[in-house]
């Protein structure tokens, strides 16, 4: 039996089996940078933001500042240290055959992204039944994997210029879509990751799940269209 035990600001601990045990903070689990809502709101929802391939948190704000005024956004840095400044989800090894990603770190970094959610509940008061989950390339990626895993945290998840990986596809044959919503962005030009990869996402969803997908003229960013369209998205969530 779990009991608590005491509280010394700010870490939690629980006592169970006659020992202490420490509860992680968010900021233990993954560096993030957050912005809050821009109104008065009780229980926010909360929209995670993951940046790609060779970036950091940062890089996505000002996608951020521009996304509804309700939302707790929190832009998270990926686990792994590419260089200094630039980090990664996972490492990818680039192939004639395409990008080849190191499965293990998809799924450890999954795992830490839960972790951090539920840490995160701790110090701010959001909606633990609008969590939503988003990001752009390597980070729309992940948020597949956390998104389609069966036991996600999240209500919704937005895939700007990203694809499914195959260890995803396998995980939603061996137990279903969860109820998710999901937002889907893709340009039409994209000559880092294919048009085609968003089109076989939205065809392998859209039966189980609402999906709302967008093609529009663009190579591999976030353009204007996407940003209007995904605005609306979460207008409605």
């Amino acid at each position: 039996m779990m009991k608590l035990l005491w509280l010394i600001s700010p870490v939690l601990f629980f006592v169970h089996e006659g020992k202490a045990q420490q509860l992680q903070q968010a900021s233990d689990i993954l560096t993030y940078t957050v912005r809050e809502p821009k109104v008065e709101i009780d229980h926010p929802p909360l929209l995670l933001l993951l940046h790609g391939l060779g970036s950091n948190e940062r890089d996505l704000i000002p996608l951020g500042e521009q996304l509804d005024d309700r939302f707790l956004i929190v832009y998270l840095r990926a686990p792994y240290t590419q260089r200094q400044g630039r980090y990664e989800w996972y490492d990818v090894t680039f192939t004639q055959d395409g990008p080849v990603g190191n499965d293990e770190q998809v799924k450890q970094s999954a795992e830490l992204i839960k972790q951090f959610i539920s840490a995160l509940s701790r110090d701010y008061d959001f909606d633990s039944e609008k969590v939503y989950i988003g990001g752009f390339s390597q980070g729309g990626i992940m948020s597949y994997e956390v998104g389609l895993a069966p036991d996600t945290p999240v209500k919704g998840l937005v895939v700007l210029s990203g694809r499914m990986m195959d260890i995803t596809k396998e995980t939603i044959r061996e137990h279903g879509i969860p109820p998710v919503e999901v937002f889907i962005s893709h340009g039409a030009e994209d000559q880092v990751i294919d048009i085609n990869y968003a089109r076989v996402a939205w065809k392998l969803l859209e039966e189980d799940v609402r999906v709302s997908y967008l093609e529009y003229g663009g190579a591999h960013s976030v353009g204007q269209p996407a940003l209007e369209a995904l605005n609306k998205w979460l207008g409605h969530q």
